[in-house]
């Protein structure tokens, strides 16, 4: 069974995604983002944004439920806006107070071998 990786990193962001250790075994595909960080003079390029697809494409990919809790930081980013921005990666709200989201994996398809296919049209004449 593949792993997500734990530790994602580009030159001016840094994701943290882990297991909680109070779920249950059985919830052994859930992982929680419990970090992303943009340095103060890099926000607003677009660095946390190539780290979260990335995530979410590999979680996608292996069949993880991705778990996060928007916290706001700074005067400039409201919650309003965070839940939003994380809406477009797919994640939804589900639970109100504090905010909880959950991104189920999305089905991505992989080509692992070569196949032919022989097409037969009905409308062909009969011979």
């Amino acid at each position: 069974m593949d792993e997500l990786k734990t530790d994602w990193k580009n030159e001016h962001a840094e994701l943290r995604c882990v297991r909680n250790p109070e779920l249950p075994a059985h919830m052994d595909r859930v992982r929680e983002v419990s970090r992303l960080w943009t340095e103060p003079g890099h926000r607003k390029q677009g660095y946390a944004t190539e780290l979260l697809k990335q995530v979410c494409n590999e979680a996608d990919v292996l069949g993880y439920v991705l778990m996060l809790q928007p916290k706001e930081f700074g005067k400039s980013e409201g919650l309003k806006d965070l839940v939003k921005w994380y809406e477009r990666f797919g994640f939804v709200k589900i639970q109100h107070n504090p905010v909880l989201m959950a991104k189920a994996p999305e089905f991505k398809a992989t080509i692992t071998a070569t196949g032919y296919a022989a097409a037969v049209s009905l409308d062909a004449p009969r011979g």
